[in-house]
């Protein structure tokens, strides 16, 4: 199941990528879908979320199936229920109010809501417990202050010595993360890029979360296909896939003292960094790059027009509208 959603995963995103192009999904692109699924699982957030059985790759594949989908009631219930079931995809909700879907915005609160009163009727003192009690409790998932824990978070902790909670050194990180997500966001989605707002919206919550395993960033997949078919940007894909693919995190944590320790040398604590130093430079890089992209379709169809993510429903139109131009065959009335 998870090698089918692994497969699913690069296959919608290079559709997005196609459809943006205004190119068929053709044979070419299928073959570049089985290429990548396979140079995926060579991805360290992969390759742990099969060792470690998790669920990981069936929540983001159903999370990116729930976002770009046509009906706004499917969108936001297939969103409110995934953050139900694991409360990362909530912050899949941003991308709706960017985006200005605020039907799927209110559906994913209802469905979220729905998977809440589930939890309360099945186990009331568990659901009240795990609510009032446990949530803001980062330090029960696990250890923050582990290299595995990829969050601003954890990176700052490790760094300054100890667990920095929702301290000054957090918030300034928060703040500058926002402030950077906001440019791109602006710039996704004045561009009409779709797949660079799904990514930054993801981005942004693996950076702000308290806990994000590196197991978590399977969204890396999607920016590398972004930055490889959508930008050319070879130099920063390179970096993103040697950085997965070296299997940096692994040999950090057998050089960390233990998993609870905090302290550590400081070339342990720098390296560290390598998820959310390169999200940070990746949500530069996604405000700047799709920034231009806007100023030139600004300037196609006349200044001071601003172009927006196209719907889920006007880029599968794209997509059939190319396939009939590569056939040659007249468009079904």
């Amino acid at each position: 199941m998870s090698l089918l959603c692994l497969w699913w995963l690069v296959r919608t995103a290079l559709k997005l990528l196609a459809a943006r192009a205004e190119q068929p999904f053709d044979r070419t692109w299928q073959r570049r879908a089985l290429l990548w699924t396979a140079v995926a699982l060579w991805f360290e957030p992969v390759r742990k979320t099969l060792d470690f059985g998790q669920i990981n790759l069936v929540l983001v594949a159903g999370t990116f199936a729930a976002v770009v989908a046509v009906r706004q009631a499917v969108a936001g219930l297939g969103v409110g229920v995934a953050a139900g079931m694991k409360l990362t995809p909530a912050i899949s909700g941003l991308y709706f109010l960017v985006t200005r879907r605020w039907k799927a915005a209110l559906w994913s609160v209802a469905g979220f809501a729905v998977t809440v009163a589930l939890g309360f009727l099945v186990s009331a003192g568990d659901s009240w417990r795990y609510w009032f009690e446990l949530l803001g409790a980062a330090d029960r998932v696990g250890p923050v202050g582990s290299v595995i824990n990829q969050s601003l978070r954890g990176a700052l902790s490790r760094s300054l010595g100890y667990d920095v909670e929702t301290s000054w050194p957090w918030l300034l990180a928060v703040v500058v993360s926002a402030v950077l997500t906001g440019f791109a966001l602006r710039a996704a989605v004045r561009a009409g890029d779709t797949l660079a707002a799904v990514v930054t919206v993801q981005l942004f919550g693996l950076l702000v979360s308290p806990i994000s395993w590196s197991h978590h960033w399977l969204w890396v997949i999607p920016l590398v296909l972004w930055l490889v078919h959508g930008q050319r940007n070879l130099a920063l894909a390179a970096v993103w896939t040697v950085a997965v693919c070296s299997d940096v995190i692994t040999i950090l944590i057998d050089l960390q003292p233990s998993i609870w320790e905090i302290p550590r040398p400081w070339p342990l604590a720098a390296l560290g960094w390598v998820y959310p130093a390169l999200a940070l430079v990746t949500l530069g890089v996604v405000a700047w790059s799709c920034g231009l992209a806007g100023a030139q379709e600004a300037g196609r169809h006349g200044h001071g027009v601003r172009v927006r993510v196209p719907s889920p429903r006007a880029t599968r139109r794209t997509g059939r509208r190319s396939r009939v131009r590569s056939s040659g065959r007249a468009p079904r009335r």
